[in-house]
């Protein structure tokens, strides 16, 4: 019989070795890249000089085996992470395997009986977010997968009002974000919905903790204080309450990992709107850290109920001179951020919206580029434009959001630092300068902009078909994909020479 001992963050097992092994199977992936790891190892393993031709041979079977997966248990500590132990449970008793389950945890004091709605006075009543909030208080852990514009703050906000409201207790909260900019704009909706709960910053010099409340800390600052040791810092998190990861698709890094490792906090949600669910790697690590998805919504269903604006976009064709070349590297460089031709269509793009009194934001993936795209507008237009990157200062951004938000600003160029995480609901037009693949990140720029318009409910958007590389064309034909896969936009195709 496996014994299972559950606790917060980690469940211990023991058993007999022929049990253990097959429960092994369901926390496991087979590992697309074993070949080139199976490679490495090889050459650095098996070129010892002590070893003879049959230990080599040995060592190389052993090496081949191991390789072929990405496992998610460790046997120095005999444990897997506790969000797993639904689907261990499930594959044990289908397979017909004894096992006893003690559950050391604390309790889930909350319940979903009595909540009806989210009750904070200044903001609209949806019934996809209270949804959310009963789920979060019936599982106790889980990941809220929700779309960009869909009020995840506001979620966590209601889970933790709602925990002083059941308990009569302040609880201890954990809310880990990934940027300091983030993170203050987070605390400022705590502190506007949460009355009776004191929210702190970590993060940005900040490294005061409180001994009870709301804190919205930085990864990394919380890291460097789980390193140094602080007392008050692991005081908190021997008895924290519950603990959240916002941008959940970002922070599944080692340093979030051994975070939740060292939090004591009964109750878990990650926050996401970009999980990718096909994806058995990340989801078995998304699963470990909090549990699996409990609640979730889609850009489609939030365009639907009139919640996000209906994106209209314009694909313009780039008809410069091809770029040769065999490193992403350098056709990015003279394929986007010098390329003559392409940034002129950014301009004349950024323009057309200009000219339509559109608020716009032009998003860049490189300072660089973003500097030489200032330049060129401000020579063929008189209204100011700003240039954001992660160099400026939090209290610089802010003011410049500010003026972008009052109109006075006619385009906001911004580098990475808008990807995930920041709310303009003011942008009315974005010209994606920045190209990109990856489908997190294209779906994460386009959370950005869908924020709800007063008047018409629309939101125009130019994206670029770059014919010059090929690097730069598969990126173009993936955003294309993407774009089409949401079913919540208009698409046309321009020619570049033509507009």
């Amino acid at each position: 019989m496996i014994q299972l001992e559950v606790r917060e963050a980690r469940t211990f097992f023991t058993g007999k070795r022929k049990e253990l092994r097959q429960m092994y199977h369901c926390l496991r992936v087979p590992d697309k890249n074993a070949e080139w790891r199976t490679r490495f190892l090889i050459r650095k393993f098996t070129g010892m000089f002590w070893l003879s031709r049959a230990e080599r041979s040995s060592k190389i079977e052993q090496i081949q085996e191991q390789s072929k997966w990405i496992r998610f248990y460790e046997l120095r500590s005999c444990s897997f992470a506790s969000g797993l132990l639904p689907r261990v449970e499930s594959y044990l008793r289908r397979k017909k395997i004894p096992y006893e389950t003690q559950d050391h945890r604390r309790r889930n004091p909350l319940s979903d009986k009595n909540f009806k709605e989210i009750q904070f006075q200044g903001i609209e009543k949806r019934a996809e977010q209270s949804l959310a909030v009963k789920e979060a208080l019936r599982c106790g852990r889980g990941i809220l997968h929700y779309a960009t514009n869909a009020g995840k703050s506001e979620i966590a906000a209601a889970i933790i009002a709602e925990y002083l409201s059941q308990t009569k207790t302040v609880p201890k909260v954990l809310f880990l974000v990934h940027r300091a900019a983030l993170a203050m704009q987070t605390m400022e909706r705590f502190q506007k919905h949460l009355t009776g709960i004191p929210v702190t910053m970590l993060g940005a010099g900040k490294k005061d903790v409180p001994t009870t409340g709301v804190i919205v800390a930085t990864r990394q600052t919380a890291e460097i204080l789980r390193e140094e040791h602080s007392q008050k810092f692991e005081k908190f998190m021997s008895s924290c309450d519950m603990v959240f990861v916002d941008e959940f698709h970002i922070n599944k890094a080692w340093q979030v990992t051994k975070l939740l490792d060292f939090c004591s906090a009964p109750l878990r949600f990650g926050l996401s709107g970009t999980i990718q669910e096909k994806n058995k790697v990340k989801m078995m690590h998304y699963m470990g850290m909090t549990g699996p998805i409990i609640a979730e919504i889609r850009n489609k269903e939030l365009v639907e109920l009139g919640r996000s604006a209906r994106p209209s976009i314009r694909f313009v064709e780039v008809h410069s001179p091809k770029i040769a070349g065999e490193k992403f590297g350098a056709s990015y460089r003279f394929g986007v951020v010098e390329n003559e031709i392409r940034n002129q269509l950014v301009v004349q793009e950024t323009l057309r919206y200009v000219k339509r009194e559109k608020k716009t934001l032009l998003t860049v993936a490189r300072i660089a580029h973003g500097i030489l795209l200032k330049r060129m507008l401000e020579k063929q237009m008189d209204l100011p434009c700003e240039f954001l990157s992660g160099s400026t200062p939090l209290d610089v951004r802010k003011k410049v959001i500010q003026q972008f938000e009052k109109g006075r600003i006619a385009v906001l160029i911004a580098s990475p630092i808008f990807d995930t995480g920041m709310d303009v609901p003011a942008i009315e037009s974005w010209v994606n300068a920045a190209g990109g693949r990856g489908w997190e990140l294209v779906l994460q720029r386009l959370g950005r902009v869908l924020r709800r318009k007063e008047g018409e409910n629309r939101v125009y958007i130019t994206d670029f078909i770059d014919l010059q590389n090929k690097y730069l064309l598969e990126h173009s034909l993936k955003r294309f994909q993407y774009y089409q896969r949401e079913e919540i936009a208009d698409i046309s195709i321009h020619d570049g020479r033509k507009t």
